[in-house]
């Protein structure tokens, strides 16, 4: 019984001396609440890099704030920033993103049957018709509780590929 008790108490002080090293391994990833244009513009960049776009253009949309044209090899789209906020530094910051692509049909354009039956069965991006019946798919993102880079970086893989799906669906 006394060589039970030593042991448990030998394992007792190894789990608390071991205790700082645990913590230690721990790797914290900065999350965004909000995020700047260059803060975008570098993650766009890094897309650019990695060969998911093949060009981009930062611009301001109409309300002034930056905004962003990709083209890929199928299509362009634009991200946009909302929720305009500023930062301890006097620097605007954004609380989330959208994208959205456009796609001009030569036809009679789709039916809403259609654009419902993409938004039931798609989960990633939504689908609506705009006035001439053209398809548009849009994808939001909040960063209210913080996202990381990746999962930004993530988001807009994700949207890419619903705009290849979305494209093959609608046989553009």
């Amino acid at each position: 019984m006394a060589r039970f008790r030593v042991a448990w108490a030998g394992f007792a002080v190894l789990a608390v001396l071991s205790l700082p090293v645990l913590a230690s391994e721990r790797t914290w990833v900065q999350a965004y609440t909000s995020i700047s244009g260059d803060d975008l513009g570098t993650i766009v960049n890094w897309l650019q890099w990695q060969g998911y776009i093949t060009r981009y253009e930062r611009f301001t949309d109409s309300t002034g704030d930056p905004a962003f044209r990709i083209t890929t090899e199928d299509c362009k789209f634009t991200i946009l920033m909302y929720g305009r906020s500023y930062d301890s530094h006097g620097d605007a910051v954004y609380t989330s993103l959208q994208t959205y692509a456009g796609f001009d049909l030569v036809s009679t354009g789709l039916s809403c049957t259609t654009i419902n039956r993409w938004n039931r069965e798609y989960r990633q991006s939504r689908a609506y018709l705009d006035s001439e019946g053209d398809p548009f798919l849009e994808a939001d993102l909040s960063l209210r509780g913080g996202v990381a880079e990746d999962a930004i970086k993530m988001w807009l893989i994700l949207y890419l590929t619903s705009v290849e799906t979305f494209i093959e669906y609608i046989e553009w």
